[in-house]
């Protein structure tokens, strides 16, 4: 519903445990249940807008909370309750928070993607650029920054520019070649299938950034796969194996010689109005262990589990591409799932991860998120 079509109110209407606004907009409707709206009031003895905290709680409320009266006019909704409070609500307000926040659309994306965003090191003071960029790891999952300095040090600035680091057992930024500093197969020269990071910890990196700052040898492409579209590919094989995929708990682990980390929770994973919002999926850190799930229904998901991974693997939907120094690829690692061809010769990769709480909250204060 627009700011616009609450502007010409047709019909409040008053019902037991809500009030229904009828506009004149196609009759678009709104319900707003009164102890929501009550104890959501914003005024200074209700709410600190300075901290953007309550003050008031649900048990400072009686338990039947009703209206007096209501009324519309200046854009404002006013409303006398039976616990001799008002309260006012602004338009802007109530479509804000009556409704989901409203994200681009995603568009699934097989083989190469000419459509991701890439924007230069001196785009990043604008923030219409940055908007951009962000917008595109929503929409595709991908973009990219060049213009870089070949070191992890302008890698660093370039991604602090507009996010804060997550820090993780593997530091801050990050360098990889070909040394086993961690008992990861990214530390190696070989070969690497599609997946997805950090699914051993209970908060999933947002996003991922990749710098090749130096590469003198053959191979080593980098691979990136749309999970979404994998998915979409999946449902239309079989609709019960995607909810399997939703349902079941996996578990996943990280073990060296100081730490053991495992963290068990579904592959896909969906917003509260039912939109994928996250794809846990690597095939290399699964635990062996599936206690949750008894060994007479384990068929159904490893059935699941091999067409989610078949969809992923086909080579047309695989993207290919070389990165070169000075160009810095964002991944949204709760979405596109990336690999590497093997390689002989000197690769050093440069990188980091980003909270995906930081990356959403980049994109709310640039009106990408709404």
């Amino acid at each position: 519903m627009t700011h616009e079509s609450f502007k010409k109110i047709k019909h409040i209407f008053n019902y037991d445990d809500y009030l229904e606004i009828i506009t004149d907009e196609n009759n678009s409707t709104v319900k707003l249940n009164y102890f929501w709206l009550r104890e959501n009031c914003r005024c200074e003895k209700c709410f600190n807008n300075t901290t953007n905290q309550r003050h008031l709680t649900i048990i400072d409320l009686p338990d039947e909370v009703k209206p007096e009266s209501c009324s519309f006019n200046n854009g404002n909704l006013r409303i006398a309750w039976n616990d001799k409070h008002d309260s006012v609500y602004s338009l802007d307000w109530i479509i804000k928070y009556s409704q989901p926040e409203i994200l681009p659309d995603p568009i699934l994306w097989s083989g190469k993607l000419s459509e991701a965003t890439t924007i230069a090191c001196n785009d990043l003071n604008s923030e219409t650029k940055v908007a951009d960029l962000i917008r595109s790891l929503i929409v595709y999952g991908v973009g990219f920054v060049n213009g870089l300095e070949p070191t992890i040090e302008a890698t660093e600035k370039v991604v602090t520019s507009m996010f804060p680091v997550q820090r993780t057992f593997f530091g801050d930024m990050w360098t990889v070649e070909k040394y086993l500093t961690f008992l990861d197969t990214a530390y190696t020269n070989e070969f690497i299938g599609a997946h997805t990071d950090n699914t051993y910890f209970n908060d999933a990196a947002g996003l991922q950034i990749f710098h090749v700052m130096k590469f003198d040898g053959e191979g080593g492409k980098t691979l990136l796969v749309d999970g979404f579209r994998a998915v979409a590919d999946v449902e239309k094989v079989n609709p019960d194996y995607v909810q399997c995929l939703r349902n079941v708990k996996v578990e996943s682990y990280y073990s060296d010689d100081t730490r053991f980390i495992t963290n068990v929770d579904s592959i896909l994973k969906y917003s509260p109005n039912n939109r994928l919002n996250q794809i846990r999926y690597n095939l290399y850190d699964r635990s062996p262990r599936m206690v949750a799930l008894p060994a007479e229904q384990q068929g159904l998901f490893y059935s699941a589990l091999r067409c989610l991974a078949g969809c992923i693997g086909r080579g047309e939907g695989e993207w290919w591409l070389r990165l070169q120094p000075g160009t810095a690829v964002f991944i949204n690692n709760w979405r596109v799932m990336h690999g590497r061809a093997s390689y002989q010769g000197s690769r050093v990769l440069g990188g980091c991860y980003v909270s995906m709480a930081d990356f959403l909250s980049k994109a709310r204060m640039l009106k990408v998120i709404v």
